[in-house]
């Protein structure tokens, strides 16, 4: 065990507040080594959801891609916060279960391009379970939150779908200066999602995550029909930007995508919802309902969309 190199994470694991940081130690689990040491002990702070799924994303599709459940070893017993951030969230073991990995009541759950349908189904399950407990938690609102679940739907059905239309793309002409469909990451085609219902804030999350091409190069170098030379000198945050209005995609003047544009609505209509966005070199929230971006230095492979949505009753929301 003496000659295993050790990886220290970082004291915060958070893609809110230290993008940069978590996206380099995500980077660094992808070493040339048959085994490496992940060692946790100094870490305090793992915010929130979605960095633990982008965490689980990477280090079960390593061990997949491996062959070799244990390709990682951890080290978290030390870690101020071990129960409540690697115990009680699974993560752990989660990490243990590796190749062997089976989504069941799990909040991580491990999807592929193949199985798209079966998920998609699996989410609209949940999505009910989740609906329907709010309803027996505020009755007599029952309109109220029929409307929201319907939108909540609809953004999640985009969410996927993207994933399914834009992650991975096989059709066209690729006009990308990187092999991706040679790489690991596009061969495999999985995607990642979770939801997260924080009873102590009445909010549920929901995450998606894959590591395709990531939304800048898909809506450029993977575009139905090549984009104006002008888009090769764009950031990845500008493009976000773009990419956030109704109808914009890759899919040029085919009469095809929407873009984000449900979940556009969603934010919209729900008085207390946000969107986070993580795509290559491209971060961004929305605040007062509008996308807010900004350019990374260190990119993440893929793409991750969080929805958090507010379950209090819309008088509740100023208390």
């Amino acid at each position: 065990m003496a000659n295993i190199p050790v990886l220290v994470a970082p004291s915060v694991l958070c893609l809110y507040k230290e993008p940069d940081e978590f996206n380099r130690f995500i980077s660094f689990l992808h070493s040339p080594y048959p085994v490496i040491k992940i060692d946790f002990s100094a870490t305090v702070e793992l915010t929130a959801a979605a960095a633990a799924l982008i965490l689980f994303a990477h280090i079960n599709s390593i061990q997949h891609e491996k062959n070799n459940t244990g390709c990682f070893c951890f080290a978290s017993h030390y870690s101020q916060t071990y129960t409540d951030i690697f115990i009680k969230s699974g993560l752990i073991a989660a990490f243990k279960q590796g190749k062997k990995y089976k989504n069941d009541n799990h909040h991580f759950q491990c999807s592929n391009i193949a199985n798209y349908a079966e998920h998609r189904s699996k989410i609209r399950q949940i999505l009910s379970f989740h609906e329907s407990k709010i309803k027996q938690r505020y009755i007599g609102q029952e309109s109220e939150w029929a409307k929201l679940f319907s939108l909540l739907r609809t953004a999640t059905s985009e969410m996927v779908m993207n994933v399914q239309h834009h992650a991975y793309p096989t059709d066209g002409v690729a006009f990308s200066k990187k092999p991706m469909n040679q790489t690991n990451f596009y061969q495999n085609k999985n995607w990642w999602y979770m939801f997260v219902d924080e009873e102590e804030t009445d909010t549920l999350f929901l995450i998606v995550y894959d590591m395709g091409v990531g939304i800048s190069e898909s809506y450029v170098d993977f575009a139905l029909e090549p984009r104006a030379a002008f888009y090769s000198n764009l950031e990845d945050a500008h493009i976000v930007q773009e990419a956030w209005q109704a109808g914009m995609s890759r899919f040029i003047g085919s009469g095809r995508g929407n873009g984000l544009d449900n979940i556009v609505k969603l934010v919209e209509y729900a008085q207390k919802s946000d969107v986070f966005i993580c795509s290559g070199l491209a971060k961004a929230g929305t605040r007062n309902k509008k996308l807010v971006t900004s350019q990374l230095k260190v990119p993440l492979q893929g793409t991750l969309i969080e929805c958090s949505l507010s379950l209090l009753p819309k008088e509740n929301y100023d208390k």
